[in-house]
């Protein structure tokens, strides 16, 4: 029996009958049991302060700014192992980074815990952005075209900023033979003060060829503004999200607002963080009764720097 156990319960079963001898047995396995989930425990937060940074020691593999104490997310790109999406939730800013050599960008994203989920920076949004990258041949428009975007329950306006950014830099080719695109992010109202805010400190509302706005937008009740930024009453040719299904948003209305947003040739890319959802699965069931196109692809088919196996995107088109 282990010493520790015996000095917190001592041995007196020389004076016990069988029956209290058995009980006092059962209570000392049931304490040794509890203290060695406490160990296990107790270690794991260790290794994972270790791997996330948050525990300080040397460790540590998680890197910040100096600066500012934001959060380089390459650097957790680099050892990254656990997914929970809380994981950088006490950080005030994320960096990120984009492209190679002259086209590389950095993007500073402020988050605000104070304002719940919308206030945060996700998995899902950054490996929506990655994603738009790539398949950026499949939605970008030609030359002497603009692309005209909007993008779903923006939050921080991560995605929209830093594909603004992304997009000036890495498409310069194409977007120099006289091709343009616009991005407006959306959100509640609540959140238009963080947007705007992330929005000045990377460079304000865009440079020569690609324009950023952001605007409230409430799903499915306030109609008036969905037609005023419908481009004079045209649609979208891309409409984006990343984990915008919960279960404080009624997935219907969201499909409805989505399909208004678009036309016959408007493409639609909704990333999530795979969840066992009722939710998300009327969401599912939504879109396909009202788009006749539906694909889901899953990491890491993605090809995102982020390997969160858990993250999807959804590909939808063509509303009936």
């Amino acid at each position: 029996m282990d010493k520790h156990i015996d000095a917190i319960i001592p041995d007196q079963e020389e004076d016990m009958g069988l029956g209290d001898q058995m009980m006092e047995r059962g209570a000392r396995l049931r304490l040794l049991r509890e203290m060695e989930r406490a160990a296990e425990a107790e270690a794991a937060e260790e290794e994972l302060d270790e791997e996330t940074g948050e525990g300080g020691g040397e460790g540590c593999k998680d890197k910040v700014n100096e600066d500012d104490g934001s959060l380089i997310y390459s650097s957790f790109l680099n050892h990254q192992r656990y997914y929970d999406d809380l994981k950088h939730v006490d950080y005030k800013a994320i960096e990120y980074d984009f492209g190679e050599g002259d086209r590389a960008v950095k993007v500073k994203i402020r988050q605000d815990k104070r304002l719940g989920k919308g206030g945060l920076c996700w998995d899902a949004a950054f490996c929506l952005v990655e994603f738009l990258l790539h398949s950026r041949k499949t939605w970008l428009k030609g030359e002497g075209e603009r692309t005209n975007m909007i993008e779903l329950g923006a939050g921080t306006g991560m995605v929209g900023i830093c594909l603004a950014k992304a997009l000036e830099a890495d498409l310069k080719g194409e977007l120099e033979r006289g091709g343009r695109a616009k991005i407006v992010t959306t959100d509640l109202p609540e959140l238009m003060d963080l947007i705007g805010t992330n929005v000045e400190v990377n460079g304000g509302r865009g440079e020569n060829r690609v324009e950023l706005e952001h605007r409230a937008l409430s799903w499915g009740f306030d109609e008036e503004a969905e037609i005023a930024l419908h481009n004079k009453g045209e649609p979208y040719h891309v409409v984006f999200g990343a984990d915008i299904v919960a279960s404080l948003y009624d997935p219907e209305l969201l499909v409805e607002t989505l399909a208004k947003l678009s036309g016959p040739k408007t493409k639609l890319f909704i990333s999530f963080k795979g969840r066992e959802s009722s939710y998300h699965d009327r969401f599912e069931a939504h879109l396909k009764e009202r788009f006749k196109t539906f694909d889901k692809i899953m990491n890491p088919k993605l090809g995102s720097r982020n390997h969160n196996e858990g993250v999807g995107i959804i590909i939808i088109a063509d509303p009936f």
